[in-house]
């Protein structure tokens, strides 16, 4: 299913970072839609192509939305690209995480592609952290936790002037205050899980060393996302995230 609503936002470089202004000249809204739904109607019409182009010249244009992300992701998705449709809705879903047409072709795409997602053992706390994070945005998390922040501020005035049970102040504050960290903390994982991840969008193979003769250790296949630990010329060590760690070929992933 394909999405209409075009929201339109700064776009971000390589690892989450904003692009300047200097690296992204900003095209007007009134274009960004006409190439929206110029593409919108060469996805109706099988026109994947030129979906694609239209879509990716917004983004060249400086313009982005999670909506845009999730259109380019079932564009080529069509193509069979599963590499790159895995990548943009990836993409989409750090802006839309709760979209559930997004999830199920994000999902769908994966098992298409066979795509490596084996984690490590996670206990209770890291899988309840993984939900958490995964449900907001990032700037969903940062608004909350400094919502909590000001009512911390509220309360702990309000106590000085107003007469009450202490035992009733110090059950809310630190109520609040327990909110506030795992809000806080969540934020940081989102941060550093953003950092330096990609996705593999073709199949490779991952070596013990950064050379083409090298022994192969593991198999990468389109799709599989992973972090860029260090570059070295044109390959890249990375760590999929089951933790196995080897290099592959900077051409083969794109930063989320």
């Amino acid at each position: 299913m394909m999405l209409f609503l075009f929201i339109l936002a700064v776009p971000l470089g390589p690892g989450g970072g904003v692009l300047s202004a200097a690296e992204s000249s900003l095209i007007s809204v009134e274009e960004a839609m006409s190439q929206f739904v110029s593409g919108g109607l060469a996805y109706k019409e099988g026109d994947y192509d030129r979906a694609i182009k239209e879509y990716e010249e917004i983004l060249k244009g400086g313009r982005e939305s999670g909506t845009l992300y999730y259109n380019l992701g079932n564009s080529y998705f069509r193509k069979k690209d599963y590499g790159r449709a895995i990548l943009n809705y990836e993409r989409a879903r750090r802006l839309i995480p709760r979209d559930s047409d997004l999830n199920f072709n994000y999902y769908y795409a994966l098992a298409q592609a066979g795509a490596d997602r084996r984690r490590g053992e996670l206990n209770f706390f890291r899988k309840m952290m993984a939900s958490h994070v995964l449900f907001y945005t990032l700037d969903e998390m940062i608004l909350i936790s400094a919502g909590l922040s000001f009512l911390i501020a509220v309360v702990h005035l309000a106590s000085l002037y107003l007469r009450g049970s202490r035992r009733i102040r110090r059950s809310i504050l630190g109520a609040l205050s327990v909110f506030l960290i795992f809000y806080l903390f969540g934020s940081v994982v989102k941060m550093e899980s953003r950092r330096n991840s990609a996705v593999a969008v073709a199949n490779s193979e991952a070596k013990f060393e950064p050379r083409d003769e090298a022994t192969t250790y593991f198999s990468v296949k389109a799709g599989t996302k992973i972090k860029i630990l260090k570059t070295q010329e044109a390959w890249a060590k990375i760590r999929r995230e089951d933790g196995k760690m080897g290099w592959v070929p900077q051409k083969v992933f794109e930063y989320i």
